[in-house]
């Protein structure tokens, strides 16, 4: 996650814990993963607050979990980054869809308008990642000099 800048349970390359496990060859019936980033006083104030997330607390508390990893890694993880890798995920999935529902021949204002709902979501988005892209620039060269 810091090589790579993001903190998601799904990679920028769309791998996410199962794919994980999948690489290095662990058998599961299912996995569950819980994340935190944040300065914790310690162990039992960080477990807490998964136990006060639901998702978190259901990840714990699942009876067909059985085996747990733990591990604790110190990093920065550039906030302007990590909305820089989102944002391009973003864009790449509303491209793709709007590749793959372009209208073609005659066709009436109600299958027009999901299209343009899609290209308008696609221009917006493109527009707050070029705009975290160009405040990036200017914090990488900040750090430089």
């Amino acid at each position: 996650m810091f090589v790579q800048q993001y903190f998601d349970h799904v990679a920028p390359g769309g791998k996410g814990p199962s794919d994980l496990m999948d690489d290095i060859g662990y058998e599961y019936i299912m996995v569950a993963e819980n994340l935190a980033l944040g300065n914790y006083i310690d162990d039992i104030v960080l477990v807490q607050a998964w136990m006060d997330s639901p998702g978190h607390w259901a990840n714990i508390l699942d009876n067909k979990v059985i085996e747990m990893g733990v591990a604790v890694v110190r990093g920065v993880i550039d906030n302007l980054q990590v909305q820089v890798n989102n944002l391009k995920i973003k864009i790449e999935s509303k491209r793709q869809i709007i590749e793959s529902s372009k209208p073609f021949g005659s066709i009436s204002q109600e299958q027009v308008d999901p299209y343009n709902i899609i290209v308008a979501e696609y221009n917006e988005t493109t527009r707050e990642y070029n705009e975290f892209l160009d405040r990036l620039k200017v914090a990488q060269l900040i750090h430089i000099m």
